[in-house]
């Protein structure tokens, strides 16, 4: 999984943030350590320093700062994915060539500097259910121009081995859409199995609960 803090960060808040931050933080300890030392007979001097006190605050932005909407607005140019999404993998069997839809969950943990993508499936043959699950390791979204924006992740789903599901990895590419106050995730995805299989997924989000599980 990877993480970058500032990845999703409009440059020019995050450095606007950083000097607010310095100035802010600069003025309070100089008042609060003129004051505190005031009262004693040898000043002390292990104040944090300003450096310390915007990192610890970029920390917890990054933590609790991509929740709150109008933070959100202000200082990030990434969608909020967040959530519980239901829908459909559209693909061709990789033995009969036949075409073949299936239900799917995909649940997304979003921060400021991570996403998390786990996907849930359901191949039910001759009524058994062989469900199976993905994990994201590698996750980005992408954009040109901060609007139209795509979701990218290299996943590995584990199989199902008792049903003959092997493990293996892929990559999807899904569009973000906002659409009548719903968001939808659609897009094609693509595997390492032999033969290669591949397909369009599309999504659209129900919960921003997530159930951890198909």
């Amino acid at each position: 999984m990877e993480k970058d803090n500032f990845r999703y960060y409009k440059p020019k808040m995050l450095l606007l943030t950083i000097i607010v931050l310095s100035l802010g933080f600069g003025g309070l300890l100089s008042f609060f350590t003129d004051y505190i030392n005031g009262f004693l007979e040898k000043p002390y001097v292990h104040y944090p320093t300003v450096s310390t006190l915007i990192v610890f605050t970029l920390i917890l932005i990054d933590k609790y700062g991509f929740k709150n909407k109008y933070l959100r607005q202000l200082l990030f140019w990434s969608k909020d994915i967040n959530g519980r999404y239901e829908g459909i993998v559209k693909y061709k069997h990789y033995k009969t060539g036949i075409l073949e839809e299936k239900p799917c969950f995909v649940e997304i943990e979003q921060s400021a500097s991570k996403i998390l993508v786990h996907t849930y499936f359901d191949f039910k043959y001759n009524k058994k259910s062989e469900k199976t699950y993905s994990k994201s390791f590698v996750t980005s979204v992408i954009s040109e121009d901060f609007d139209k924006q795509t979701l990218v992740f290299t996943y590995q789903n584990e199989g199902n081995t008792i049903n003959g599901l092997q493990p293996s990895n892929g990559t999807n590419i899904l569009s973000i859409i906002e659409r009548n106050r719903n968001v939808f995730l659609e897009g094609i995805y693509y595997t390492n199995k032999e033969p290669q299989t591949k397909g369009e997924m599309k999504v659209k989000l129900i919960s921003k609960k997530l159930k951890r599980e198909f």
